[in-house]
């Protein structure tokens, strides 16, 4: 075979698959991004792509292991670190996860999502002052970063900032009417301070917006108590 086509055709299908990911056929795009990097094994950005696919279907492993490959092929860049500290967190490794979140703004400090997800990490090591550092961060690179907003309030209310609390969540209905997180977190708040009524109708807004949801539901249950 002819290798100096390689690098062109590889090109090829890392278009393709981006495209297909745009139009949210992701398993056709991991298709596409698994022969890029067949053809061009050291291509950064193919392996971290192919990691965010394999990460939303759970495959939360093998997202690690497309991180580490993108890692491996260029080490400062810093959304592939960014996303294994996510992948990290979601198998429950904690201080690996916090590492490579805290790699990724080292080398690129402005990465919103990046400050939200070491926020969240902390959370789960019940830091939670310096988790809401962290989101506080992110909402001063991008306001509207809804999950940050969600996040925020969870952490006031876990530090016991039950108005700060309420005034983040009511933020995250107004900036996202449609997120059904919002509405639950807001009906979480409302309920720890004694206005079950007004959370019941959260909780049912949210079932509205995701109404597969059981965790939403285990939350109506505790409601309607």
């Amino acid at each position: 075979a002819d290798t100096r086509l390689e690098p062109d055709l590889a090109d090829m299908h890392f278009q393709r698959a981006t495209a297909l990911d745009k139009l949210m056929r992701r398993d056709e795009a991991l298709i596409s991004y698994d022969r890029v990097v067949e053809l061009s094994p050291g291509h950064a950005e193919a392996h971290c792509r192919r990691g965010h696919l394999l990460a939303h279907a759970k495959r939360f492993r093998d997202a690690l292991v497309s991180y580490d490959r993108a890692i491996a092929a260029k080490n400062d860049y810093a959304e592939a670190h960014c996303n294994r500290g996510n992948a990290l967190r979601l198998l429950g490794h904690l201080p690996e996860a916090l590492a490579s979140v805290d790699r990724a703004l080292a080398l690129q400090p402005e990465i919103a999502q990046a400050h939200r997800i070491r926020g969240v990490v902390l959370m789960g090591l019940t830091k939670y002052a310096q988790a809401l550092e962290s989101f506080d961060k992110a909402l001063a690179l991008n306001p509207k970063l809804i999950e940050a907003i969600n996040d925020r309030g969870n952490a006031l209310r876990l530090l016991g900032r039950m108005e700060e609390a309420l005034a983040a969540q009511e933020e995250a209905v107004r900036v996202a009417p449609n997120a059904s997180a919002a509405y639950a977190n807001r009906a979480v708040v409302l309920m720890d301070i004694g206005r079950p009524a007004e959370a019941l109708a959260d909780m049912q807004r949210a079932l509205e917006l995701a109404p597969d949801n059981a965790e939403f539901w285990n939350l109506r249950g505790n409601a309607l108590q």
